[in-house]
């Protein structure tokens, strides 16, 4: 449907069909449930960055990505046995979306992104569980010192200690 709705778009066929952060959002979440690993984390962040830079061109507020986009990259990360790679891209993921929401509102972190990321770190391969949990404390430390941060609630610290 998603291949669909980007070739309607792009032959002009049909003008009301465009493609928006919702279609985007959409085909991403459909990713959390592949489990191929880096490949399926590579296809959802690739839509992620096809919606950036339809909105860097176009300044359509609808195709921009906020938060929301990256939390369903961050879920897809959690979710698709890409192991280390994946919680460590996840981790660079998330720090690119804290530097978008200096500049940005829109970009705002929401809790379940971090969770997201915890729990991409608390899945992976037994022989990378110290590097994982070290990255764990270290990011649950800073989302309690954080003052910008809202105090982490018990599922963000579940999601780290599985």
């Amino acid at each position: 449907v998603f291949q669909k709705v980007l070739a309607l778009a792009s032959s002009g066929d049909n003008p009301y069909v465009k493609p928006n952060r919702f279609t985007y959002i959409a085909a991403m979440k459909c990713l959390t449930r592949e489990e191929n690993g880096i490949e399926t984390l590579n296809k959802a962040e690739g839509l992620l960055r096809e919606l950036e830079s339809m909105y860097a061109k176009t300044k359509i507020h609808d195709t921009k990505p906020k938060s929301v986009a990256y939390l369903a990259v961050l879920n897809t990360a959690a979710r698709c046995g890409a192991g280390i790679e994946g919680a460590r891209r996840a981790e660079a993921l998330l720090l690119e979306l804290q530097k978008l929401s200096e500049q940005d509102s829109d970009y705002h972190i929401q809790e379940p992104c971090w969770t997201a990321c915890l729990t991409a770190f608390a899945r992976v391969e037994p022989e990378h569980a110290a590097e994982a949990a070290e990255n764990v404390d270290e990011m649950l430390d800073k989302m309690e010192s954080d003052t910008q941060l809202r105090r982490p609630r018990v599922h963000v610290y579940t999601a780290g200690k599985r």
